[in-house]
């Protein structure tokens, strides 16, 4: 984020598969990559020590945010405070999406009034957007998808990129591009999970090899700042056990900083993330893995059978730092047609659709996609006997009974 080559190592998670290799045959042998964590000594930014080619991760992508009704509920709140925000009076302005994946967040912009276009790598992403009549770009976010945008469509008055900064090995470039194509009094717009909500939650399951880079206040102003921007406004959200949405614009904009900004600086000066820090925030998950891995060890030993329900990419994190294998979870329920009928990464187990599993032959749910966790709850709960229990992992390690 600095520049600056001065890394620390503070902690290595257990090597994974890549979190969204899903595979057909679970008799695939997967490699492993190291998910090591580094600190940066001079700006505080905690980022990968291990990098994976992005054509590799994102040329064919299986998450979607159109299956998740409470994300499509998200997205539309953020296009309407958004549109409640900018400064330009146009009849159609331009919204453009960096990683637009299956066109969610723009067809809430386009049903308000504006003009929309994704830049998407993956192709069957992009074909489902095209599909819901959104218009994409299948390509990286590049100079060259800069200058065919600015070509065809003009300057963007917004540019968003949801839970993708911390995907870009190259930030520095998306954010000079941003540059070139946002229009002087636009807005560019990004959510990234918090560091700050990772370390206080122990949600340690995000990291992944998608995610280099865990994003905190600090590190971000000055980054952006150095590259022609200002933070005018930052939200804690609740996407991913909590996120920042980070609001900012060219330097020379009339846009003044909100006092949020103000506010998250002040937080992060009084507690500040270190190497120290970081090395206690691996030494609680040691702890919380003994508890939860013994437990789901004692129901099995009773011959209760316990079934996962969500296959999001932290599960992969989850599943091999803990140790969870196809010994201890039956199968995983997830609502995803993308990953139906597919095995997780490494520890092969298979995923089925919830209209296919008997819920009354289940004792236990262990909720995976543990960000979900009540609406999962509510959806099944009246599927499963009344002994069934729910086990969400993370934030906090709790038992919730089916009553």
């Amino acid at each position: 984020m600095c520049g600056g080559n001065s890394l620390s190592q503070a902690f290595a998670l257990k090597p994974t598969p890549l979190a969204n290799e899903f595979v057909k045959d679970m008799n695939t042998i997967q490699k492993e990559y190291p998910l090591e964590i580094n600190i940066c000594d001079d700006c505080g930014h905690v980022q990968l020590g291990h990098v994976v080619s992005g054509e590799l991760l994102f040329s064919n992508y299986l998450y979607a945010s159109g299956t998740s009704k409470v994300f499509v509920h998200h997205f539309n709140v953020y296009a309407k405070y958004i549109k409640s925000i900018l400064k330009i009076n146009k009849d159609k302005p331009l919204a453009v999406d960096i990683g637009s994946n299956d066109g969610t967040l723009l067809k809430e912009f386009k049903e308000i009034g504006f003009d929309v276009l994704g830049v998407e790598p993956a192709k069957n992403l992009a074909e489902i957007s095209m599909q819901n009549s959104i218009d994409v770009i299948n390509d990286f976010f590049n100079q060259g998808s800069v200058e065919k945008i600015i070509a065809t469509k003009g300057k963007a008055d917004v540019i968003t990129a949801n839970n993708v900064f911390a995907h870009i090995d190259d930030l520095r470039s998306v954010i000079k591009n941003s540059f070139s194509l946002l229009s002087d009094d636009g807005l560019l717009a990004f959510e990234v999970s918090y560091l700050g909500s990772v370390l206080e939650g122990l949600l340690f399951d995000t990291i992944y090899h998608e995610h280099l880079d865990y994003h905190s206040v600090l590190p971000l102003i000055g980054f952006l700042k150095d590259n022609g921007f200002k933070v005018i406004d930052v939200l804690l959200v609740e996407s991913h056990g909590g996120s920042i949405r980070v609001i900012s614009s060219k330097q020379q904009s009339h846009y003044k900083p909100s006092e949020s900004v103000e506010k998250f600086v002040t937080q992060e000066k009084e507690k500040p993330i270190t190497k120290e820090r970081l090395n206690s925030f691996y030494e609680k998950i040691q702890i919380e893995k003994s508890k939860i891995t013994n437990y789901l060890k004692t129901l099995k030993e009773a011959g209760k059978k316990i079934v996962a329900y969500g296959a999001p990419a932290k599960l992969t994190t989850l599943f091999h730092e803990f140790g969870i294998t196809s010994e201890l979870v039956d199968f995983v329920i997830d609502d995803s047609p993308l990953k139906q009928g597919l095995f997780t990464p490494g520890s092969h187990i298979p995923i089925l659709a919830a209209s296919s599993v008997d819920f009354n032959d289940i004792d236990v749910i262990f909720i995976s996609a543990w960000n979900f966790a009540p609406s999962i709850i509510e959806k099944i709960k009246e599927k499963l006997r009344k002994d069934a229990i729910f086990i969400v992992p993370l934030p906090k390690f709790e038992v919730i009974n089916n009553e």
